[in-house]
């Protein structure tokens, strides 16, 4: 006879082989979920539901249907009635049936428009596979009916993308573009060189990114920039391109002196850097040489050519130095000889003309004529100064300061200055991840959560100075990420799903606060992580499936 404990060992050997033999079995199909979700009072409630309940909603069902907006984002602004019924559909019998556009190449751009929106419901939609049971799947559903009367807000609608302090990888640039069009935000911002980095390669000036970027394969070449345009155009989005002057200039430009045409770039890596620039390494050009403005033309010349076509450009502007300048003897020489002082007043003067002469030498576009101008908030918009050295036709100011600084904010849109809000206490999404230069907090301060990106309206920042929305000068805003601390690894979590919070302020410009907006908000980033977008998580998955338990009563 054998031994019981072998009798035992077999019988165990038997069940764990059976487990594992089901399991395996299991794995293949998916198993059916024991919940199901109600709308009540415009939640998704969560209910244990049995196996064979065929009118049980899906979360994704329930989400779709459940309250006046469903999960649409951003809300819009008009009118919104979506049917609490949901049907199944083919996706490769979606089509475009009938564009009505002005012009031939207007109906081509909505036939790539709408070819790149089948493609996202693609990305939501399973694979058919007649093993499974219909009813586990509903990311192949749509209401029945909707209606909606949609406009936004704001006209302009922005995402800085800074890609010279670290390279950003156009795969990466191509992932911004993505979610910005998921949500509706209009401009990307491409702030393209700094001190630091020269990454654009120009025909005209190779020398430029030879010596000014940080390698060989860090480089955006012409067809790069041309792919960015293109692929941003076709979703609905323009590249306003910034190229830092006179301030924030430094590498690729070491080869002046070389070929003869003297110094074109002072205070380079100049020691300490905190007494000539707010970061290192500092920079700025050199406007006594008159030679700066004849490169400067050949590069206003190219960039207006490859990011074409252009209806405005930003000339930088921003955190100008005038300790450098007053320490470079070639400057100083050159105020002297003109029977100026060092005063401030002096080099402003200097700055103003600069800036005069530079946005007479850019090129007007062949579609839209005379290109306007961006500048960067600065001692030149000063209420003392905007309105003596800056012509508002010719400039829109972009604000960066903080709310504290509202007031500057006010002066320039009482001044007649179309304005764009970028204040860097609620809009700045580099900020609280420490300081990259010295131990502590970021200059910056701390991280900004999607609730206070929510709640910065721009109506309220014009309001509370002038006592009017100023809807016709205040343009919109713009989210602005330096990337002294990014690179595409971290890239998509700093911008998303905050800009997402961004593009509804802009969009619909809500008058409550972040709060109606959580459900729909947190259903989005998923949205954008299953387009492939690697969006920050917001709060546990169980808060996604149990709307309004995740808050503090």
């Amino acid at each position: 006879m054998a031994d019981s404990r072998d009798v035992k060992n077999q019988i165990l050997f038997s069940l764990l082989f059976t487990a594992s033999l089901l399991h395996s079995a299991l794995s293949d199909f998916p198993f059916l979920s024991p919940y199901s979700w109600s709308c009540v009072n415009e939640t998704c409630v969560k209910n244990l539901k049995g196996w064979n309940e065929e009118d049980a909603y899906s979360l994704s069902t329930c989400k779709l249907t459940c309250g006046q907006h469903g999960v649409l984002w951003p809300k819009p602004t008009r009118l919104t009635q979506i049917s609490n019924q949901t049907v199944h559909f083919n996706l490769s019998r979606l089509s475009l049936e009938e564009a009505m556009a002005p012009t031939q190449e207007v109906k081509d751009l909505l036939q790539k428009a709408f070819d790149i929106f089948k493609g996202n419901v693609a990305k939501g939609v399973p694979e058919p596979d007649e093993r499974f049971f219909r009813k586990i799947f509903d990311s192949d559903e749509i209401v029945s009916q909707v209606a909606v009367v949609d406009k936004p807000a704001f006209r302009y609608r922005g995402i800085l993308l800074d890609t010279a302090s670290n390279f950003i990888s156009v795969r990466a640039i191509e992932r911004t573009l993505d979610a910005m069009a998921a949500n509706k935000l209009n401009t990307l911002h491409w702030h393209i060189t700094d001190t630091a980095s020269f990454p654009l390669y120009l025909k005209s000036l190779p020398d430029m990114s030879y010596f000014g970027s940080y390698s060989q394969r860090q480089i955006y070449n012409t067809s790069d920039v041309s792919h960015v345009v293109e692929y941003a155009r076709v979703r609905g989005i323009r590249v306003v391109p910034e190229f830092s002057a006179p301030g924030h200039v430094g590498n690729g430009w070491q080869w002046t002196e070389k070929k003869g045409l003297g110094k074109m770039a002072v205070c380079v890596k100049q020691e300490p850097w905190s007494t000539y620039c707010t970061e290192p390494p500092c920079g700025q050009l050199n406007i006594a040489n008159n030679n700066t403005y004849g490169i400067l033309t050949q590069i206003y010349e190219e960039m207006a050519d490859i990011f074409a076509p252009l209806d405005l450009f930003h000339f930088g502007g921003q955190e100008v130095n005038l300790n450098c300048w007053n320490t470079t003897e070639e400057i100083v020489s050159h105020l002297t000889e003109r029977g100026l002082n060092q005063s401030v007043d002096s080099f402003l003067d200097l700055w103003s003309e600069f800036q005069s002469n530079v946005y007479n030498m850019f090129p007007a576009d062949n579609q839209t004529g005379k290109v306007q101008g961006i500048l960067w908030n600065s001692q030149l918009t000063s209420a003392e100064k905007a309105d003596k050295y800056l012509d508002p036709r010719k400039y829109i100011i972009q604000a960066s300061g903080s709310v504290k600084d509202q007031r500057v904010i006010g002066d320039l849109l009482k001044k007649g200055y179309h304005v764009i809000l970028s204040n860097s206490d609620a809009w700045f999404l580099n900020c609280g991840f420490g300081s990259w230069v010295t131990k502590g907090q970021h200059p910056c301060g701390s991280y900004k959560g999607w609730q206070a990106v929510y709640d910065n309206s721009p109506h309220d920042v014009a309001s509370n100075e002038t006592g009017s929305y100023q809807k016709k000068l205040l343009l919109g805003g713009e989210a602005v990420l330096w990337s002294q601390q990014v690179d595409d690894a971290s890239l998509d979590a700093k911008l998303w799903p905050r800009g997402a919070a961004l593009a509804e302020r802009l969009w619909t410009n809500p008058k409550h606060n972040w709060e109606p907006a959580e459900i729909r908000f947190i259903h989005q980033r998923q949205r954008l992580f299953q387009r492939g977008v690697m969006a920050d998580r917001i709060q546990p998955e169980w808060c996604h499936q149990n709307e309004k338990l995740c808050y503090l009563r």
